[in-house]
């Protein structure tokens, strides 16, 4: 979003490379490599990123309409067993 707000505003523009500087330093390569296979998984691209079978196995890399399925089953859940402590 802040690379693409670069191309039109000046001001986003002289200040990109102090941006991605701080990225970096916040975030490992492992980090944003996962970031970027997720994205990439969420828009329909076939993952084949190397960590791509450890992130698919740990969840990472589900879909967005299935951790919104995923999330409305666990809450499904959670107010069932609320209802039965009350």
């Amino acid at each position: 979003m802040y690379a693409h707000s670069a191309t039109t505003r000046l001001e986003f523009a002289r200040e990109q490379h102090r941006f991605v500087a701080e990225v970096r330093r916040i975030f490992s390569r492992h980090d944003i490599a996962v970031y970027f296979e997720a994205l990439e998984q969420d828009a329909g691209v076939p993952n084949l990123g190397p960590h791509s079978e450890k992130l698919e196995d740990s969840g990472i890399l589900m879909s967005v309409a299935d951790k919104k399925g995923q999330d409305q089953e666990v809450a499904a859940v959670e107010n069932n067993a609320a209802g039965r402590d009350a």
